[in-house]
């Protein structure tokens, strides 16, 4: 009994425990379940505020204030695994038009005068209380500093003399510089020292300099009203005169260095000949305004006057009469320069914004949103491709007058000539074609070309590489395509189209022992696909398009059947997409005309699931390919689409247009993610570099654009900490936007 008893006890102590085991399980579960759902929370408030902070960087972005815009869309990325949107703002941003260097620290009164050494490598800045810096304009680093002191006391107030209102680099030696302040200053800026010192208007500051484009000449202006022009060999004036009954605030050569322009506080603007030292002309552009700047065009057939309450005006400088005008903004224009290519005007304005025109139509490109305070100096580095500001806010600032995505341009056709194609290889080489003024195949390497392909009598329309990119084709308006071998340069083959004008097309099949050709015959009004087999250079297949224009052509995803684009004549020129079967000849228009105008390219995605059109009214149709149903349509460009290209995950499309810009768009939210300009004449072609890294684009200026166009996070992130200037959000901002507040 009693070994009973103990058995039934032990099993009721089993059962006990194993209930605890099982409830301990519970809670367990229930612990884990309640961990998990707090971690769940956590990570979706992390996603709301990045999600938050990414719409805060967009509207930043379209109200130009791109600084907010990158330090809101930096912190958007800083949670673990951030969203898909709060990505691509990441990239946006940093791709946007920016501040690439604030140059900070070496003042503490505002910046009176800037200047850029001949390479652009160096910048000086001077402040209104004596200091000098000198700037790396790469890194940003300050590499020198100087103080001028001369003070005095006025009306009880202690004032520093030693003001620096006027600097300028010798366009012809880096190491010269001269210095505006209360004596005319030479200053060796490679060792740091006063070189001579020249202070021959007692009791005047030199309110303004320059020199002249050989350099040969300095001209500077004084608060006397006292104009002298010096020869820089000797120190001796070969103007001295006085000019104007006030402060010569602004000084200008014409381009060919035989004009001289003075503006000055009397309100008056004057014109000198350099050679005799007389006066041409003096004028009022707005009585009682002072003058503030002065710039000539670039051909130097135009001088623009920024003006101290009432905008800016231009004269032709030949008559003296006014050739235009802008008053639309209650401002003055303290400080205004014009790009080194004559396509730009930026000028500064009394509130903190710095403004780009187009000086062709006067039109606004866009304001810089930055400073603290507005600018008194304003000059574009000597390629052009950035803008230095000085501002009243202590600091100097490089933008980018481009897309924050360009590298550089490179250039290897004749004066004239466009760059019709650019097609990217593996190793970071490329190819290009060139238009009718210089019809060459060119290969690159390291930004030179180091070989040409000659032949071509025409404009080069239409180039291909093959798979293993040993050979290339090349097709265009002398009715031939040509066959190159990449490696020796040899023509391989050529193959005369007899029957066609226009090449308009090439592609490789994906084992490259078969070319597509598409061409257009004007005269009949008719096109042609035909298939090449390379090794003998015969003609495997052929269909002929009447009334109909075959612009673009591909293989499908299987190779099958051959897609082509381009336009109807028997429609009015309406867009057309069809296929021909390569087995029946058969031709199908499976694809709905939505295009109204002309379709000039096509591209196929990787997966061969998606087919992109692009047409002469800029719009951008995307298409399922099994279904032949428009899947989406990509609207921003205002002008003919050239262009389409995917990256290789097929994840984006770039484009690229004649309305002067490739935009890249992001297939997961159909959003233009980033908008490439800096070519000056319509794009031809734009292709995504093989390894993801960058785009190339092609442009009817002559020139190959290469760009940055990653869009890793992690990447974008250690690409703005090179190259951007990336601001810390302020404690109202933090406030604002649910960041961690300050401290």
């Amino acid at each position: 009994v009693l070994a009973v008893v103990a058995l039934l006890q032990r099993n009721e102590a089993e059962a006990q425990r194993q209930l605890s085991d099982l409830r301990g399980t519970a809670v367990a579960q229930q612990a884990a379940t309640a961990v998990a759902a707090e971690g769940l929370a956590v990570r979706r408030a992390d996603e709301a505020r990045s999600l938050a902070l990414a719409f805060g960087a967009r509207q930043a972005l379209g109200a130009n204030n791109s600084d907010l815009a990158l330090a809101l869309a930096s912190a958007a990325n800083e949670i673990t695994d951030p969203p898909a949107q709060a990505r691509a703002t990441l990239a946006q941003s940093a791709y946007a038009r920016g501040a690439r260097r604030s140059f900070a620290g070496a003042h503490q009164s505002w910046i009176n005068a800037i200047a850029l050494d001949p390479s652009g490598a160096r910048l000086l800045t001077g402040s209104v209380d004596g200091a000098l810096a000198l700037w790396d304009t790469d890194s940003g680093a300050l590499v020198q500093q100087e103080q001028f002191n001369d003070f005095t006391e006025a009306e009880g107030i202690r004032v520093n003399l030693a003001s620096i209102n006027a600097l300028a680099f010798d366009p012809h030696d880096p190491t010269s510089a001269a210095i505006g302040s209360n004596a005319l200053i030479f200053w060796d800026v490679e060792h740091w020292q006063e070189r001579r010192r020249i202070d021959d208007v007692p009791g005047a500051l030199t309110q303004s300099l320059a020199y002249s484009p050989d350099g040969q000449l300095l001209a500077a202006g004084y608060s006397s009203g006292e104009l002298r022009v010096y020869d820089v060999s000797t120190s001796q004036p070969s103007i001295s005169l006085r000019a104007h009954r006030d402060s010569i605030d602004t000084v200008a050569f014409s381009p060919d260095g035989t004009l001289l322009a003075t503006g000055a506080r009397d309100a008056a603007v004057s014109l000198w000949d350099v050679a005799t030292g007389e006066q041409i002309d003096s004028w009022t552009p707005a009585p009682g305004e002072p003058v503030e700047a002065l710039a000539f065009a670039r051909d130097g057939r135009q001088l623009l006057v920024g003006l101290n309450e009432s905008g800016m005006r231009a004269y032709d400088v030949d008559t003296r009469d006014e050739a235009w005008r802008m008053d639309d903004f209650e401002d003055g224009v303290p400080a205004l320069d014009i790009s080194p290519d004559g396509r730009w005007l930026a000028f500064t304005a009394y509130d903190s914004a710095v403004t780009v025109t187009d000086m062709a139509t006067r039109t606004t490109r866009f304001s810089y949103v930055g400073h603290g305070a507005r600018s008194e100096a304003v000059a574009f580095s000597p390629d052009g491709l950035l803008l230095y500001t000085g501002s009243f806010d202590t600091t100097a600032r490089s933008w980018q007058v481009f897309s924050g995505a360009l590298e550089r341009f490179v250039r290897g056709y004749a004066p004239g000539s466009s760059t019709t194609k650019v097609v990217p290889l593996a190793n970071g080489d490329f190819v290009t074609a060139g238009g009718e003024i210089d019809p060459r195949v060119l290969l690159w390497h390291d930004d030179e070309v180091v070989r040409e392909f000659s032949g071509h009598t025409d404009s080069i329309a239409a180039l291909a590489v093959s798979p293993d990119e040993q050979t290339a084709l090349s097709g265009g308006f002398d009715g031939t395509v040509r066959y190159w071998n990449l490696a020796t340069g040899e023509l391989i083959d050529e193959f005369a189209i007899a029957d066609a004008l226009i090449v308009t097309a090439i592609s490789y099949s994906r084992d490259g022992t078969r070319a597509l050709v598409t061409s257009v015959d004007t005269g009949q009004l008719s096109s042609h696909i035909r298939l090449y087999h390379l090794a003998s250079g015969k003609v495997a297949f052929e269909h002929k398009l009447d009334l109909s224009l075959a612009l673009s052509g591909l293989f499908n995803a299987d190779e099958s059947a051959i897609i082509y684009a381009g336009a109807s004549l028997s429609r009015a020129g309406q867009g057309v997409i069809a296929e021909v079967n390569l087995e029946s000849d058969e031709v199908q228009e499976r694809f709905a005309n939505v295009h109204e105008h002309t379709i000039y390219t096509l591209a196929l995605s990787p997966d061969g699931r998606r087919l992109a059109s692009g047409a002469e009214d800029g719009l951008i149709v995307i298409w399922d390919t099994e279904t032949a149903q428009e899947t989406r349509r990509l609207i921003g460009h205002s002008d003919l689409v050239r262009s389409l290209n995917f990256s290789s995950d097929g994840q984006q499309l770039i484009s690229a247009s004649y309305d002067n810009t490739a935009r890249i768009w992001d297939l997961s939210n159909w959003e233009e993610l980033v908008r490439l300009e800096g070519h000056s004449d319509d794009l031809r072609y734009a292709a995504f570099a093989l390894d993801g890294s960058g785009v190339l684009t092609s442009s009817g200026d002559g020139s190959v654009g290469i760009w940055r166009a990653s869009f890793d996070p992690a990447a974008v992130q250690r690409w703005i900490a090179e190259e951007r200037y990336l601001r810390e959000l302020t404690c109202a901002e933090r406030l604002q936007y649910g960041v961690e507040p300050c401290s």
